[in-house]
């Protein structure tokens, strides 16, 4: 992608995306729409009681007390390795010489720049839809999935993201988002905070293009 009328659009929708993330922050659309009770939003992504019968609100934890968790990033560049990572997430266990067997992650977060080297609706379906679908698919998903916006996810100003990662905002949704692949999108916002078994947490913070938090993302 490196092509150079390509590199040029893509440079002045960098310009643009930067002009709108000052004008008209994504982050605070998604909070004004999000109408939700503050007690809803504070405990919405509990899944410290791992013993919860409802399935939404817990993670699998083993006799052992473990749970597991998997991250990736930086992932939609080409189908192959795209599609070559997506197919060992899918798997329930991995065998690895020295560390010795490790077990799928009942949560699965993305680390930011999931579609390369701009965010569209056109270019997630195909860089990321597609060869998770195509690697991992099942009819009722168990496993949760939150990312994170990286810069080139910023690149239409999270408009693109939005709509894929974060409809679970939507109030006929029922708290599930898209499915992609065996993973169920389970955010409302580009940020959020997990609270997991045995006191941890793991807060996905939404800083734009390095430049800050936003007030309701604060809160």
């Amino acid at each position: 992608w490196y092509e150079p009328r390509l590199l040029m659009r893509v440079g002045v929708r960098t310009l643009i995306s930067a002009v709108f993330g000052q004008y008209a922050d994504q982050r605070l659309i998604q909070a004004a729409t999000d109408v939700a009770p503050i007690e809803t939003i504070i405990n919405r992504y509990n899944y410290a009681d791992a013993r919860n019968e409802d399935p939404d609100r817990r993670i699998a934890v083993g006799e052992d007390g473990a749970y597991w968790v998997d991250y990736i990033a930086d992932i939609g560049d080409g189908f192959e390795p795209t599609y070559t990572t997506a197919y060992l997430l899918a798997q329930p266990h991995l065998d690895i010489e020295g560390p010795g067997r490790l077990t799928a992650g009942s949560i699965l977060i993305m680390g930011g720049d999931q579609c390369y080297p701009q965010a569209t609706r056109e270019e997630y379906k195909l860089r990321l839809q597609m060869p998770y679908d195509w690697a991992y698919d099942v009819a009722v998903p168990e496993r949760k999935l939150f990312a994170i916006p990286g810069n080139h996810d910023w690149y239409d100003g999270l408009s693109s993201f939005d709509s894929l990662f974060c409809s679970a905002r939507d109030r006929m949704s029922q708290q599930n988002g898209n499915k992609i692949g065996g993973w169920q999108c389970k955010q409302h916002r580009s940020y959020w905070a997990l609270e997991l078994p045995h006191r941890w947490w793991i807060w996905g913070c939404d800083i734009q293009f390095s430049q800050y938090l936003d007030i309701s993302q604060v809160n």
